[in-house]
């Protein structure tokens, strides 16, 4: 089977290079960071680009996305005679149920878990190795089907599913079945898992943006793939036909109006009819438009509070769609090779930074010991790699060996760590195993912000997840100063300030 992906222009498409350009302009107005784009038009790829430092064959943290590859596995354990959707999740599961099993409990099927309609509105730690005994120890509140509670614990059960009935874990029953055939390397695919080791179905893989655009590729084709039956049409109807209302979203999430348009099977419908979308947070984004013939794939770091991800849907109905004509359009050479020049040299913005400040000398290779703090350096998408019980940064030290490079220690509660980080206006790249996903980058540059504030950015290039750290020098000690533009998981929102001593 040929990997590639057919490509095409976008005129070849309908869709002019000129409306592409608008749209890359709307995007970036949005506020959001964007990472990586793809568009696919009759199956055929007629945009790509990626904001550097991301590019396309690093994976990136899917989130919630991940769903929709968990919904895929039950797909076709459906298909292969061994789940239904109106079973019970008793009959699966007897050995973690509780000893009074209540009338919500028995009644619960697999439909209502995947629709996130199981009537539980509670969650428990994936981390804890007993956490599939313990969700179905919460109590049953509604009737399964009868109310919207957006759960991924209820997705790893999912995952679990599958485990419970093929005794294999999520990556290696989707490689054959799903992964080889479709044309993702499931070998570059990466995973958190669940306390009793199970990758996590409902937020755990890293995916890169062309790998999600294949998957919703095979929903937008029914199950086929290049003429081979790869999952039922059956099943791709279930997944992205509407299952239950989600107007309790209007409450939960106001102002995210796509989320306003009911949910399917680990899908969200959208505004636009017929359209659906596999959606993670921070809008990880892969969506398809059947009236069009597109699927869209979007890998970026939206504020969720101030509602960029809503907005770069919106952007996507208004500023795209509209544009996209039921022919090809005239060949016009000199904008789409703007365009294309254009997509091959996206790129974040820097800041910017003097590497020179007389203070270097004074500091470099001392230890600061910090105040008491619960800080964690390292971006989240290291997740669970320092815990609650890893938090707190002890001391840490800078070192100016060069114009080029700073070393930076620390210590991370008992774990000593460190990072080069680039002070020539390019990132200095460490190559580790973060985090229990075993990402490899971290990306790190900095300077001078002023001839007392030194500030670096630490970045995970395969994940959503940045921090900025600011270090101010006094006579005898320092302020360290963490931001993160986004929230982190399990870290709270906002700046962080600790006092330092000089030791």
């Amino acid at each position: 089977m040929d990997r590639m992906l057919p490509r095409c222009t976008p005129e070849e498409a309908g869709i002019a290079s000129k409306t592409l350009e608008n749209l890359l302009d709307a995007l970036e107005d949005t506020g959001t960071e964007m990472h990586g784009l793809m568009i696919a038009r009759h199956g055929k790829v007629c945009a790509e680009g990626w904001w550097a430092p991301y590019a396309p064959n690093l994976v990136h943290g899917d989130q919630s996305l991940t769903k929709t590859y968990t919904i895929t596995a039950l797909g076709l354990l459906h298909d292969e005679g061994k789940l239904e959707l109106e079973e019970k999740l008793v009959d699966i599961f007897p050995q973690y149920m509780p000893e009074v099993i209540s009338e919500n409990l028995q009644a619960m099927t697999v439909r209502n878990l995947m629709s996130f309609g199981s009537g539980v509105e509670q969650m428990v730690s994936i981390a804890d190795a007993d956490w599939l005994r313990r969700f179905f120890a919460l109590p049953v509140t509604n009737p399964p089907g009868s109310s919207f509670f957006y759960s991924g614990v209820c997705t790893a059960v999912g995952g679990a599913i599958v485990r419970e009935r093929t005794g294999m874990g999520l990556i290696a029953y989707l490689t054959p079945r799903l992964f080889d055939k479709i044309g993702i390397d499931a070998s570059h695919i990466k995973t958190i898992y669940t306390g009793d080791g199970l990758e996590y179905g409902g937020g755990g893989f890293f995916t890169t943006t062309e790998d999600n655009l294949r998957l919703m590729l095979l929903y937008a084709r029914g199950g086929l793939w290049d003429g081979e039956r790869v999952l039922s049409g059956e099943w791709c109807r279930e997944v992205t036909s509407k299952q239950i209302d989600t107007a309790s979203e209007a409450a939960g999430n106001p102002g995210v109006t796509d989320n306003f348009m009911g949910y399917g099977l680990q899908c969200w419908m959208c505004k636009p009819h017929g359209a659906y979308r596999a959606d993670g947070a921070m809008g990880q984004f892969a969506i398809v438009v059947p009236t069009s013939d597109l699927v869209i794939s979007i890998n970026e770091t939206a504020d969720q509070s101030k509602l960029q991800h809503q907005k770069v849907l919106d952007t996507i109905w208004t500023q795209l769609l509209p544009h996209v004509t039921d022919e090809p359009l005239p060949p016009n050479p000199d904008a789409c090779a703007h365009l294309t020049t254009r997509l091959r040299s996206l790129c974040l913005p820097r800041p910017l930074f003097t590497a020179v400040s007389s203070l270097a000398s004074t500091v470099s290779g001392k230890t600061y010991q910090l105040a008491e703090n619960s800080a964690i350096l390292l971006p989240a998408a290291t997740f669970m790699a320092y815990g609650l019980e890893n938090r707190g940064i002890r001391d840490f030290s800078l070192v100016f060996s060069d114009a080029d490079t700073a070393l930076l220690h620390w210590t991370q509660k008992d774990a000593k760590l460190n990072c080069r980080i680039g002070l020539s206006g390019n990132d200095a790249v460490n190559q580790g195993r973060y985090g229990p996903a075993g990402l490899k980058w971290l990306h790190a540059s900095g300077g001078w912000e002023s001839p007392d504030t030194f500030c670096f950015r630490l970045r995970m290039v395969e994940s959503c997840f940045s921090k900025t750290v600011r270090i101010r020098f006094e006579a005898k000690g320092c302020m360290f100063i963490i931001e993160a533009p986004v929230a982190n998981p399990g870290e709270p929102v906002g700046t962080m300030e600790i006092p330092g001593v000089r030791i």
